[in-house]
């Protein structure tokens, strides 16, 4: 792990013992609300950012409002109490959207300094709904992994083709492998990173950034390793560059198990309903590669038609590969297998390569797509073997 993580680990442990002495302490009992029941999926996660000791989202007079969207006040708020700034002024900006004696416009200064929320022509738009492309690069340049996510945005094949669209990405990635997004058990409560976040889906994300600040060099690093400079991918044929692409382009899309659509669908579906659109492991691969049907027309949207995968499980898919290819001899868009409990006949997971040790994927304990290292830990200890779907000369 490279020093600077570490540096940046340590200015944040730094920053969780000034807030805990200037916070009152913990209340005894967590404070509770009318509009949050006791099986609520984010419960915990609004005890925890409500309560008096941190109060990162504060309660309303009535109540929390869980399926409320989160504003960008919400977040500039959120953002102070986390990480507070020093306690001289910050600055004496003003914007055209907040007023003079507005509570929080010390706050707003703050965010727009640290580059944590965007102000354009002098507008800082203070109520307006907050999505992921606002929210994680806010989160992630506050914990101090902008370097990562501005390396990981660069990738690119040996050719200087770049795979990653749009300067918010990385910063989507980041989060994502920093598990921000956990899988729910409701998985209509699931968001598509194009969402608005609720103020449900905002504590519980806090509550785990707000966790970040104390974890250890270690449990953090690993995530991100090789992210702030990402290796070349290999050089590729414009088709396999084309569906590297359309597979980035779905990195954040939660976890549904049984789930191969990019949007919720309904009774008419051919292949079952799903609340949300998102992906299990398999799914991805389908949405991925699998031909289009005339009632299943992902090519419209990809620009490509697909192959025959023969199989919708991982383990179908895995026991019809014509030929199971090494991992030295992999391709871009192979689709690997990964062993269940050793045995060779079962198939836990499995992923997308993308060339050079990198695979996305869909994962329920990563919350969803995402993208990680998988040429050495434990996805290569599990690693059983690839199949290839697009033909080596396509």
């Amino acid at each position: 792990m490279r020093g600077g993580t570490a540096r940046r680990i340590a200015a944040a442990i730094g920053v969780a013992a000034t807030l805990a002495t200037a916070l009152p302490a913990r209340a005894e009992a967590p404070q509770t609300f009318s509009d949050v029941p006791a099986d609520h999926w984010a419960r915990t996660a609004i005890e925890y950012v409500t309560d008096p000791a941190h109060e990162l989202l504060p309660a309303r007079q009535e109540g929390f409002g869980p399926g409320d969207p989160l504003t960008r006040r919400d977040l500039a708020r959120a953002l102070v109490r986390a990480f507070p700034p020093p306690s001289e002024p910050v600055s004496d900006r003003v914007f055209e959207d907040v007023a003079a004696d507005d509570p929080l416009l010390d706050a707003f200064r703050w965010a727009a300094k640290r580059h944590f929320l965007p102000v354009r022509d002098g507008s800082i738009k203070p109520d307006a709904g907050v999505t992921r492309r606002v929210f994680d690069p806010a989160v992630v340049r506050a914990l101090g992994y902008a370097d990562e996510a501005k390396g990981i945005a660069t990738l690119q094949t040996k050719g200087g083709e770049r795979v990653v669209s749009g300067w918010s990405t990385g910063f989507v990635m980041v989060a994502q492998r920093l598990e921000l997004y956990p899988n729910l058990r409701d998985e209509a409560s699931e968001l598509r990173p194009s969402q608005p976040l609720t103020r449900a889906h905002a504590a519980m994300a806090l509550a785990r950034v707000h966790r970040l600040i104390d974890a250890d060099e270690w449990s953090i690093g690993w995530r991100l390793e090789g992210y702030a400079e990402p290796p070349l991918l290999p050089t590729m044929s414009p088709l396999r560059l084309r569906a590297v692409r359309w597979a980035m382009q779905h990195v954040a899309f939660p976890y549904i198990w049984g789930g191969e659509w990019n949007r919720a669908t309904g009774s008419g579906y051919p292949y079952g309903a799903q609340p949300q659109g998102g992906f299990d492991c398999s799914g991805f691969a389908w949405w991925m590669l699998q031909e289009s049907t005339a009632n299943w027309n992902v090519a419209a949207l990809r620009g490509f038609d697909g192959w025959q995968l023969t199989g919708r499980t991982a383990t179908d898919m895995a026991r019809n590969a014509p030929k199971k290819i090494a991992f030295a001899k992999t391709m871009p868009m192979d689709l690997a297998f990964f062993e269940l409990n050793g045995d060779p006949s079962r198939f836990e997971h499995m992923g997308v390569l993308l060339g050079n040790g990198w695979m996305i994927h869909s994962s329920g304990s990563r919350g969803g797509v995402s993208l990680e290292r998988v040429d050495a830990g434990y996805w290569r200890e599990r690693f059983a073997f690839a199949r290839r779907v697009i033909p080596i000369d396509a």
